[in-house]
């Protein structure tokens, strides 16, 4: 009987151990899932801030016209671009936490594409004039965080070239968008 005393103490301090290093490692996995999540969360609301700005831009009336325009470019030339560029050719402004860039490629008018607007008369047929809109938006506090979003636009347009073929018509505004960091 002397020969047991003691072990029901060093069993019960075994158990405190196993049970105290599983508490510290499902403590450390919930601080990295959290921190991961938090940065989920960050990166989301900097996207749903970057769509809000480029559904904002893209209802300016003022696309077709703007002192932002530059020719066409490739996308790995955009996405390669740095800021000091960024800074230099585009229209630029501060959006919530977020400095933003923009630039406008015209991508020219269709002869046989055509919108339908409405007037007092009805409506009449006025020709497609096709634009792509960049957008950078940079996390002012982190550099590294941005999101670049790409658009193409349909705007009316007053070219007076002759349709070849058969015209078509097209719905102004949106027609794609894409995400490109």
């Amino acid at each position: 009987m002397n020969s047991c005393r003691g072990f029901v103490l060093i069993t019960v301090l075994l158990f405190l151990q196993i049970f105290a290093i599983l508490s510290l490692y499902a403590l450390q996995t919930n601080l990295l899932q959290n921190k991961i999540a938090g940065q989920f969360w960050h990166k989301h609301l900097e996207q749903v801030s970057a769509e809000a700005l480029l559904l904002s831009l893209e209802k300016n009336k003022q696309l077709d016209a703007s002192a932002c325009v530059v020719p066409s470019m490739s996308v790995i030339t955009f996405t390669t671009q740095t800021i000091d560029w960024w800074q230099s050719v585009s229209c630029t402004g501060n959006f919530n936490l977020f400095q933003y860039y923009y630039v406008i490629e015209r991508l020219g008018a269709d002869a046989c594409s055509y919108i339908e607007q409405a007037n007092e008369g009805g409506s009449i047929r006025v020709k497609a004039n096709f634009v792509r809109l960049t957008l950078l938006l940079v996390n002012q506090q982190n550099l590294n965080e941005k999101v670049m979003l790409q658009t193409v636009l349909v705007l009316a347009s007053l070219n007076d070239e002759i349709c070849e073929t058969t015209p078509y018509r097209v719905t102004p505004g949106r027609q794609s968008w894409r995400e490109l960091i």
